[in-house]
């Protein structure tokens, strides 16, 4: 009868996996700051296209007629969902975004070290952004949640809804 060969010492399992490095709240903060940037320049530009319209034909005295408000509404709505879009589509998808590659950071699943998918990102984006619609004071309780986090991963309240984590790209 013959036996497997004796493993050498160490994870019996093979290689061990390699260490994870968490993201610097600097190159969190940084990558956020290039996508508000990019995302502000392309609000700006679907805001100025669709509101051309409305600027140049406003009358002070009347207002604006339902048509325009219309128009508004609809800008409004454009420009959330570019910027849902632009966090969740390239969280779900890529696992980072524009800002988060530039700065050699993703978001990974906390349990598979893979990407999160379309329900973390979704709820990570919501838990960082809905609430500041509501009250002005959520959006920087939750982007300095990291800091608090005492379990040495860097988690913000989104990153622990989400089951996410930030890690230095390899």
């Amino acid at each position: 009868m013959s036996y497997p060969p004796p493993q050498p010492p160490g994870n019996p399992y093979g290689a061990p996996p390699p260490a994870i490095q968490i993201a610097g709240m600097g190159q969190r903060l940084l990558a956020r700051i290039i996508d508000s940037i990019l995302l502000g320049i392309g609000t700006t530009i679907l805001s100025f296209v669709f509101n051309l319209n409305i600027s140049f034909n406003l009358n002070a005295d009347e207002g604006y007629t339902p048509f325009q408000n219309a128009q508004l509404a609809t800008v409004s709505l454009l420009m959330g969902a570019l910027t849902v879009a632009y966090e969740v589509v390239l969280i779900a998808l890529r696992g980072a975004t524009v800002g988060k590659m530039a700065l050699g950071i993703r978001v990974v699943h906390a349990d598979t070290g893979g990407l999160p998918g379309w329900s973390p990102a979704i709820l990570r984006w919501a838990v960082f952004s809905l609430p500041s619609y509501l009250c002005c004071i959520w959006f920087p309780i939750v982007a300095l949640s990291p800091f608090f986090d005492n379990s040495g991963r860097r988690q913000g309240w989104h990153d622990k809804a989400a089951k996410t984590l930030v890690l230095k790209a390899r």
